[in-house]
């Protein structure tokens, strides 16, 4: 059965299920407020608070659905009822204390009351969001039948992101490998611990790759991993992402048959970040080459690492630690920059998963999200900037880029794999799904696919040859770089200097700035002339996410106008949600976890004043989007709710309750935020202060 036939069976199949669950709730509901409603009367009729008491303990746990009170550990019916015994010969057991029982038993009947009128709510948002799915189920059944159902007209960044794509991925790329591998051969050759670490280098990819091309690659064990690693790249279509599901359970794997004539389809994909990316839906058996890059990919590391690590390799921009300053910093920092940061796209292990938002300690291996490392170049800027500007009258610059990376297999001869291996993995056939069943396929000429195990590969090894050209020609100069983007300040005269070198060697080997994102700034700490900037670096700002340097402070600050653009963003998704459960995961993901993502993880180095910032810029983007609906999000799902299902007066704790419990699940960008407020210093400065004054 094909997978849309099934999940459509699936969600008519939950449906019914829904549907009469709902019924037998609603039966139960209605019996126990019609014997509530009796019961009530009954006590009213009765004259003394003693009668009205006995008459309620005698009948509550009756009612139907109400089962044990006593679950309820504020109250003892036991105990109730001894008091009620004792009240007709003790005269200290008073009116008002009777009173008062039969008001908090009264409220348990109304609790359970609200308990079934929730219990239906919930069920209706399932049925709501299933009856959604269905709809979507059928469009997309409908587009699968007659092709009619792709998008011909779509936003602007859409189709100019693809222009660019087809302007660099369909045309040869012209590099002088020659020139490469001459001007990477002279910074190894001059000293000869550099080249001998070099040639244990290539020995040891060349044995590794002879080795790789003799053993079998695909056992039980291998093709675990691989799905798994697969499915978290989110490359393929939902229908391949069951199958290959399926695969993972299964021992005996049904293997598909590719054929290469129909080309690789393209999928573009609009991100939360507004951009779009691209994907190819690749055939199954395609896919599960992420073998091939995940197992070259732990490899390069290892190699990479140990090259790094060789005597007199890695130029220190210090003088030498002695054993115990080295032993105090590893305390400290542990292998900070080894880790998190040198080649951070790569893997350790073959079975290593990069861990995400949610995953914590259930993800074996975890490697740190890539925006958790991003942010480490922000807080190690901070962290920099406060030493300097605490003792000291000093000029700072600091520059940042980005790379619009595409590389051909003649510049990836640097990392020295044979010429059999490289161009098998380049080029292919390649259609774009937008643009219907008949798209016209054109040949990849440079490049390989986004988000797969060999782009990360092919990119890591070639940008590494900058990280180690940057170290040489700066005599050790600290450069951040996560993946495609750079991060290094200092002083003028080396950060010119390190800016000329990318420059360089992103000309040679073909890598092009993306000037959205590169930039630089001159901070002048403690000195009364104000920052001209050189006319050689770049002129545009210093960001990260919605972080934007200011030259003035010498801080990262949150680009209001940068969040009014998401804000519209936020906007249409949440408009075009369909469904209340929908319309809280579109707020979930967007209006809660990826701002206060992009804002900046709260630090020492930041200060207090930055998560003031953060908090200040959450109300606002809450003020925005729903200045039409109460002004806050949960104002604003308490009227849908009350219009789509008239339900009212909803407590706001039953918003925010799990979903494992019956509550909606909704998450709240400010709670995170104010529990580590008040751990966060007022005054960064003050560190430094007092460090130095205990000098």
């Amino acid at each position: 059965m094909p997978a849309m036939a099934l999940a459509e069976l699936l969600s008519q199949i939950l449906s019914s299920i829904t549907g009469i669950k709902l019924e037998e709730l609603s039966n139960q509901r209605s019996s126990f407020e019609d014997e509530k409603a009796k019961l009530f009367k009954a006590v009213s009729l009765e004259t003394s608070q003693k009668e009205k008491l006995r008459v309620l303990l005698r009948n509550i746990e009756k009612l139907p659905t109400m089962g044990d009170i006593d679950r309820n550990t504020l109250i003892s019916i036991e105990n109730i009822r001894r008091y009620l015994e004792q009240s007709q010969y003790d005269p200290s057991v008073s009116d008002e204390l009777l009173t008062d029982w039969k008001s908090k038993l009264e409220k348990e009947l109304d609790v359970h009351s609200f308990r079934l009128e929730y219990a239906s709510l919930y069920g209706r948002l399932v049925t709501e969001c299933l009856s959604v799915s269905d709809e979507t189920v059928m469009e997309t059944l409908e587009y699968s039948i007659d092709g009619s159902g792709f998008e011909s007209i779509g936003r602007k960044e859409m189709h100019e992101q693809r222009e660019k794509l087809e302007e660099y991925v369909f045309k040869p790329m012209a590099t002088d490998t020659e020139a490469i591998n001459k001007y990477m051969t002279s910074l190894v050759d001059k000293p000869k611990e550099s080249q001998s670490a070099f040639v244990a280098f290539k020995e040891a990819t060349t044995a590794f790759e002879s080795d790789m091309a003799r053993t079998g690659h695909f056992d039980l064990d291998c093709l675990n991993w691989v799905i798994r690693g697969v499915l978290r790249t989110d490359l393929l279509s939902d229908e391949k992402q069951k199958v290959l599901k399926d695969f993972k359970d299964n021992k005996l794997l049904l293997l598909e048959v590719a054929d290469d004539s129909k080309g690789t389809p393209i999928i573009q994909r609009r991100i939360l970040n507004g951009r779009y990316r691209f994907y190819h839906d690749e055939d199954l058996l395609q896919s599960l080459l992420h073998c091939i890059g995940t197992t070259w990919s732990v490899h390069i590391k290892t190699t990479l690492d140990r090259f790094k690590k060789s005597r007199g390799v890695w130029k220190a921009s210090s003088a030498p630690l002695s054993k115990t300053e080295k032993s105090r910093r590893d305390w400290f920092w542990g292998n900070h920059n080894g880790i998190t940061i040198f080649l951070e796209q790569l893997k350790v292990r073959l079975d290593e998963v990069r861990g995400g938002y949610d995953d914590g300690a259930s993800v074996r291996y975890p490697q740190k999200p890539t925006s958790n490392c991003s942010g480490t170049a922000a807080c190690a800027f901070h962290g920099d900037h406060v030493c300097k500007e605490t003792r000291s009258r000093a000029v700072v610059w600091t520059f940042s880029a980005a790379f619009d990376y595409l590389c051909s297999s003649k510049t990836l001869q640097c990392v020295r794999t044979s010429d059999q291996f490289l161009p098998s993995l380049f080029g292919g056939a390649n259609k774009f799904v937008v643009d219907g069943p008949d798209a016209p396929i054109q040949d990849r000429k440079q490049g390989t696919a986004l988000s797969t195990s060999l782009c990360d590969f092919f990119a890591e090894s070639v940008l590494f040859c900058l990280d180690f050209v940057f170290n040489q020609k700066t005599e050790g100069a600290r450069l951040y770089r996560l993946h495609e983007n750079i991060w290094f300040w200092g002083s003028e005269e080396r950060c010119l200097k390190g800016w000329n070198t990318i420059l360089k060697v992103s000309s040679m080997m073909g890598l092009e700035m993306n000037e959205e994102k590169t930039g630089s700034v001159m901070i002048t700490i403690k000195t009364e002339t104000s920052a001209e900037l050189h006319s050689t670096p770049p002129k545009g700002d210093i960001r990260w996410a919605f972080l934007k340097l200011d030259s003035g402070s010498g801080r990262f600050l949150i680009d209001q106008d940068m969040v009014d653009k998401h804000i519209e963003e936020l906007k249409r998704q949440l408009d075009a949600c369909k469904s209340i459960f929908d319309w809280i995961q579109a707020w979930n993901i967007y209006g809660a976890r990826f701002f206060t993502n992009n804002f900046g993880k709260p630090a020492n180095c930041f200060g207090k004043a930055h998560v003031d910032m953060m908090l200040e810029t959450c109300s606002r983007i809450q003020t925005r989007v729903f200045e039409s609906s109460g002004g806050s999000v949960t104002a604003a799902l308490k009227q849908m709710i009350s219009d789509r299902f008239g339900v009212k007066d909803i407590p706001e704790g039953y918003f925010y309750f799990p979903a494992s419990k019956g509550g909606l699940d909704l998450k709240s960008p400010f709670v995170p935020l104010y529990m580590i407020r008040d751990q966060i210093t007022a005054n960064p400065d003050s560190y430094m202060d007092k460090f130095f004054d205990s000098e």
